[in-house]
């Protein structure tokens, strides 16, 4: 009578859990399976789908694991509602199994170039409040970060903001035409399309230098301002190329016009 009761109680609580599962779709956290790494400083691997299980190991950035599925169930950590993943990971000579929180998991599957793994993640949702004409106004975005491993030993990251009307909807890499940027190894894309397909997408374009340092180019557009309702559409055009530098701009049409220019010198560039 004992263990049933047991029993009840812990299917009572389960499907407590379920029905305070936030009812979102995961904007970052959708089809997690397969080979990832950990972009988190430390991941902590629990008995259970849940911060109250009892922890079984810590593993740290660069570590790989294998996303066997993803959980019906998420908590929310740094703001961010984050679906709980079963996965195996190495341990000395021992595979073991364990659950991980999707936030410190690489949301991109294994992206090599040359010898180096490039990991993307999300570290938190930010929200900020402002006074605008007297009116309050809020600001929200993904806090995110992109790493890089060579033979699972960091090399270098950068963190960055995605608009948190977009969602990341892949991540693959792009060669840019014709850029021959100096010490450059490859140029790779962050695509984030909108939740609303009208809206467009957001694209972020990376620079590989070297095999050991991350840059970020400037943003690449292409959504609707529904303030005006109008086009917002940007490009990146490479001009002048030299041995020692090129000349990038960033061009904007509807409803702004505009160009600018950036000046590319080994593995960084500066606004003209």
């Amino acid at each position: 009578m004992k263990k049933v009761v047991i029993t009840f109680c812990f299917l009572l609580f389960a499907f407590y859990l379920s029905a305070q599962t936030p009812k979102n779709n995961f904007p970052f956290f959708h089809n997690m399976k397969g080979e990832r790494k950990v972009v988190a400083d430390t991941a902590i691997l629990r008995v259970a789908p849940s911060t109250g299980a009892a922890i079984t190991d810590t593993i740290f950035v660069g570590d790989e694991i294998n996303i066997l599925m993803q959980v019906p169930y998420s908590e929310v950590r740094n703001h961010v509602a984050s679906p709980w993943l079963k996965v195996t990971y190495k341990k000395g000579n021992y595979t073991k199994v364990g659950f991980a929180s999707a936030i410190d998991i690489a949301i991109n599957e294994k992206l090599h170039i040359n010898d180096v793994d490039i990991a993307f993640g999300v570290l938190k949702n930010d929200r900020k409040d402002s006074l605008v004409n007297s009116e309050l106004t809020s600001v929200n975005y993904y806090k995110c970060r992109l790493v890089a491993f060579r033979k699972n030993k960091y090399v270098d990251d950068l963190v960055f903001n995605a608009p948190r009307n977009f969602s990341v909807d892949s991540m693959a890499t792009s060669i840019l035409q014709k850029t021959n940027l100096k010490k450059t190894v490859a140029v790779f894309r962050l695509l984030l399309s909108s939740k609303d397909d009208h809206e467009g997408d957001f694209k972020l374009n990376f620079v590989l230098c070297n095999a050991n340092k991350l840059v970020q180019l400037p943003s690449l557009h292409s959504y609707l301002l529904k303030v005006s309702k109008n086009w917002v559409n940007e490009d990146l055009l490479f001009h002048y190329q030299s041995k020692d530098f090129a000349v990038i701009s960033r061009e904007q049409n509807t409803p702004f016009g505009g160009k600018t220019f950036y000046k590319w010198n080994g593995c960084g560039f500066k606004e003209l």
